[in-house]
């Protein structure tokens, strides 16, 4: 029985606990720490971010980042399927954009796990010339200007 001088919070995270249980809803440690699928999403992110730029700046072998890369996505599988479950529209819209920065690191290291550390022209792969900066990429016109824009909208 829950006293009434306990927090709100744990009454409902108790409560939480208690309706799934009744339920049958597969209510994970994630979901009742809090924890949200865009934070799950945002940890996976950052971690493969600084997998990417070991890679580039020699620390790690293409092969190193592929294993590392998986590593990371499985645990997110896992820890997302114990995550709260991002419900309303707007927490969903959040939910989505995390999860196509996501997108966009997992091309980085499979784009780099593919092409290596060398330039190949012949691909139109520069690691070279990585940017080191989140968010940025290069553009090159035909006249062949290199200008840096955002990447995110």
């Amino acid at each position: 029985m829950l006293k009434p001088h306990q927090p709100t919070s744990h009454r409902l995270l108790c409560s939480l606990a208690f309706l799934s249980a009744l339920t049958g809803l597969n209510v994970g440690a994630h979901a009742l720490d809090g924890t949200t699928q865009k934070e799950v999403i945002v940890e996976s992110t950052v971690a493969l971010e600084q997998l990417v730029r070991q890679a580039h700046q020699g620390d790690i072998s293409p092969e190193r980042l592929r294993t590392e890369r998986v590593r990371v996505e499985r645990k997110l599988d896992a820890h997302l399927a114990k995550s709260a479950v991002a419900a309303r529209p707007k927490e969903q819209l959040v939910v989505n954009q995390a999860r196509t920065d996501l997108n966009q690191q997992i091309m980085c290291s499979q784009e780099f796990e593919f092409f290596g550390s060398e330039d190949r022209p012949e691909w139109g792969w520069y690691p070279s010339r990585q940017i080191q900066s989140t968010g940025s990429v290069v553009k090159v016109d035909k006249a062949g200007n290199a200008t840096l824009t955002s990447a995110k909208h």
